[in-house]
Order: C-alpha cells, then structure tokens, then sequence
C-alpha cells in the first residue's frame, strides 16, 4: 500500500480536478452530471480516508458531502466549490 500521506495529497489533488471538472458541468447546464462526479469523488474520498486511517481526507470528503446537501447550482454555490478547490489545491503545496 502507498504511503497514506502521499495517498491522501492524491486524493486531495485529484478532487480539487473532479471539483473544476463538475463546474464546467454545471456551467454548461449538465447539473446530474456534475452532481455525479462530486457524489463518486466524495464517496472514494471516505472509502480512502477510512482504509489509510486519514482524518484529514475524512474532513474533505465530508465537506465535500455537505457541498452536495440540498444541491442548487448558483453564483454563490460555484464560488464556494471554487473556494474548495482553491483550498484543496494550496494544501498539496505545503
């Protein structure tokens, strides 16, 4: 098994793209999909978390649930799903 720091900065990583990825979907109206991919990407983020023992992926995959809890697309949830991926993408930089 990878090493679970390294694993948990994939994750992270990884979901900081399905993040961008689902709001270009959203943008261009395709809201079932991009809700899909966030659903499948927090969903792999908890089974991760869980199997390397990472509180911290944990965190972010809860949060990512928390994005999806009465899911309406608008200026303010975008800025909020851009603010996640900024957030995700300056952590792997440390």
């Amino acid at each position: 098994m990878a090493d679970p720091k390294v694993e948990s900065q994939l994750q992270i990583t990884t979901s900081a793209k399905v993040l961008e990825q689902a709001m270009h979907h959203f943008d261009k109206g395709q809201f079932g999909k991009g809700k899909d991919m966030l659903q499948q990407q927090a969903l792999h983020m908890r089974e991760v978390a869980m199997s390397i023992d990472s509180s911290e992926l944990l965190t972010e995959s809860e949060e990512l649930f928390q994005q999806l809890d009465n899911f309406k697309y608008s200026k303010r949830k975008r800025k909020e799903l851009n603010q996640q991926k900024y957030r995700q993408m300056k952590r792997r930089k440390k």
